[in-house]
């Protein structure tokens, strides 16, 4: 099983360390990944046509919390049944725990893998946010989902920028201390999807970077990647300071 990082999982993704190390799962920047999620619904035409969203590797449950909370009325008929999986119970743990009421809310958290629900319930959307860069098979992934979703949400970090290749230890800070085994470019991710048969439907950045942290340097970087944004746009932003996310949501090539 290569969908996810087998090597990495026992002692980092399923005990308190990735918790330790993202801040509870990186809980706090769900806002942004969550309204970019949604502005790729709506400019792909389909958010009044979803009915079911099951977030992949859900983590601590806030993207789903956010879209719910804050697009839910927006998004199908109002009453769009939200279920996150994750196969580390310290995820799943740490939703339940910020999430105690999700239940009213349409929303699930249940600790699993997808390939549990092989052959079974079919989703309007699959979303993978923050979830592809720590699958060793990227393709065999894809396929997996493929066959659970009408379409698929991919939100990935691009690392592959000209401030991380001056600084030379941050893919390897990013493989220990968050297990990332792909490290992405956008005009690479998105020649590898069409290359393996996918369109690309829609396309948006999150912006990551806005979420308050602590630290001199971080937040003279947040004024400067929120200025560059503004004013050469987010692409070349993220290729020149990192920060955003770029998020694609993709079908099987008809």
């Amino acid at each position: 099983m290569s969908h996810y990082d087998a090597e990495r999982f026992d002692n980092l993704y399923n005990s308190s360390a990735y918790a330790s190390n993202t801040n509870n799962w990186e809980d706090s920047v769900s806002r942004y990944r969550a309204e970019a999620f949604y502005t790729a619904l709506t400019k792909a035409n389909i958010v009044s046509a979803i009915q079911t969203v099951i977030d992949v590797g859900c983590g601590s449950g806030g993207v789903l919390h956010q879209l719910h909370v804050n697009y839910g009325a927006k998004i199908g008929s109002g009453n769009v049944i939200y279920s996150g999986i994750d196969p580390s119970s310290e995820a799943i743990e740490t939703a339940k725990r910020l999430y105690p009421n999700s239940h009213h809310n349409n929303i699930t958290y249940d600790c699993r893998h997808l390939m549990d629900n092989a052959g079974g319930e079919k989703y309007s959307v699959l979303s993978l946010i923050h979830v592809l860069e720590h699958c060793p098979d990227m393709l065999e992934m894809l396929r997996l989902c493929e066959s659970q979703a009408d379409y698929i949400y991919l939100n990935i970090p691009i690392e592959v920028n000209v401030y991380y290749t001056l600084r030379p230890n941050v893919l390897a800070m990013q493989y220990q201390k968050y297990g990332h085994v792909h490290f992405f470019s956008e005009s690479f991710i998105k020649a590898w999807i069409a290359n393996n048969g996918y369109e690309i439907i829609a396309r948006v950045y999150s912006a990551d970077f806005e979420v308050n942290k602590s630290g001199f340097l971080y937040n003279v970087l947040k004024i400067v990647r929120r200025t560059l944004g503004f004013v050469i746009g987010e692409k070349l932003t993220a290729w020149l300071v990192g920060g955003y996310s770029l998020g694609l949501l993709i079908r099987p090539g008809r």
